[in-house]
């Protein structure tokens, strides 16, 4: 098989808990990959639409984990897919964006996560809406997983 169903787009502030959720999605579904804008470097929108729109791998799901944070972004990752896109956004308080990037091993500057925070354009059409102040990562995979069998597109 070559192609992926489903392309899941992991989007929220830095720190809402996207990778932890990506990490998650891989391990419980069948056949996923994910692709971080963390790990690709300088130019990371431009390479990872570039591995939506040219490469297909065996996987059932792709799960892009990325701020998403302009919607120019997101239009450009539903053009260049030619699967379906469920987007997830994560959505979380100044507080907790600043607070879980402090805890990192690596983290940003406190002017970057100010930066992308203040100038996120939420998704107005997002698939899935999760309250990650609250939420834990259990139920945020639990909320995805549902979704993706409501669809019928089941791990």
């Amino acid at each position: 098989m070559s192609g992926w169903l489903t392309i899941i787009a992991l989007c929220g502030p830095i720190g809402s808990g996207k990778t932890t959720l990506a990490h998650r999605l891989h391990d419980r579904l069948r056949d996923a990959r994910v692709i971080s804008t963390d790990l690709l470097g300088r130019g990371a929108y431009a390479k990872m639409l570039g591995i939506v729109a040219s490469q297909r791998g065996p996987e059932r799901y792709l799960i892009l984990d990325a701020t998403f944070y302009r919607q120019v972004w997101r239009d450009r990752l539903a053009e260049a897919a030619r699967e379906r896109v469920v987007t997830v956004f994560l959505r979380c308080s100044l507080e907790t964006s600043l607070r879980r990037n402090r805890e990192r091993t690596v983290s940003l500057p406190d002017s970057a996560v100010y930066s992308i925070y203040r100038g996120f354009e939420a998704p107005s059409d997002a698939d899935v809406v999760l309250d990650a102040d609250r939420a834990t990562p259990e139920q945020a995979e639990g909320v995805v997983i549902r979704y993706i069998n409501e669809i019928g597109d089941s791990p």
